[in-house]
């Protein structure tokens, strides 16, 4: 009799941990060790952060004091400035905008030329959060964000969602990659919460994934790094 009413309890011990397992499965893989910054922002792996597209910037070279200027970054991620010409600025941070400015000061006009940039006003970039999530879109963000933080964005997980899957798309090194990572262990404290970056795409798993993103986790291969995007 005991084993009777035991049968249904372990049955269903059973069901949950197999559903739990089958939960993290797919092509995508967990604790990807290489999953680092985008392209982008590979020079605001320090403190200072990466200049971008419509960002303002201050420039003070102190020989030329009529260089002195606050400067529009152009769409195309380039700066202009009379006597230095255009300049790339989009992805570096602000001491390596001022040493390109110096250095072409120096080879032309300016013996140890000091040059100083700060950023003045940093557009918004932007995350894409789709899938199973309350209110799917494109959200902006300033800097870094987390996983947490841009699923709470998106008013967080719906009711169909597969929290323990949760796939990051970031371009690095010129390469679209994908990670997974399980949004019930981070919630619990056991895994670090994540960094996003502008331009990442965030795909919650679950009844609510559309299909184009279906085909694309199912189609991504083994080696995680794919060029569909």
């Amino acid at each position: 009799m005991l084993k009777r009413k035991l049968l249904p309890i372990v049955a269903l011990a059973l069901l949950t941990s197999l559903a739990g397992c089958a939960t993290r499965g797919g092509p995508v893989p967990y604790d990807v060790p290489n999953f680092t910054a985008p392209d982008t922002d590979r020079a605001a792996l320090g403190s200072e952060g990466t200049i971008g597209q419509l960002d303002t910037i201050a420039v003070a070279v102190y020989q030329l004091p009529e260089l002195t200027r606050d400067i529009q970054v152009g769409s195309d991620g380039n700066i202009t400035m009379p006597l230095v010409g255009t300049v790339k600025a989009e992805g570096l941070n602000s001491t390596q905008l001022a040493q390109a400015i110096s250095d072409r000061l120096a080879a032309r006009y300016v013996r140890s030329p000091s040059v100083q940039v700060s950023i003045k006003e940093t557009i918004a970039r932007t995350v894409t959060v789709e899938g199973s999530v309350k209110r799917p879109g494109v959200f902006p963000v300033r800097g870094e964000s987390s996983l947490l933080r841009v699923i709470a964005l998106a008013a967080g997980p719906d009711d169909d969602a597969n929290i323990h899957r949760i796939v990051v798309f970031r371009q690095i090194n010129g390469q679209r990659n994908a990670a997974a990572f399980d949004l019930g262990v981070i919630r619990n404290g056991k895994a670090p919460d994540p960094v996003i970056y502008g331009n990442d795409v965030v795909v919650v798993d679950g009844s609510g994934l559309a299909g184009a993103y279906r085909e694309a986790l199912q189609a991504i291969p083994l080696l995680y790094v794919f060029n569909l995007f």
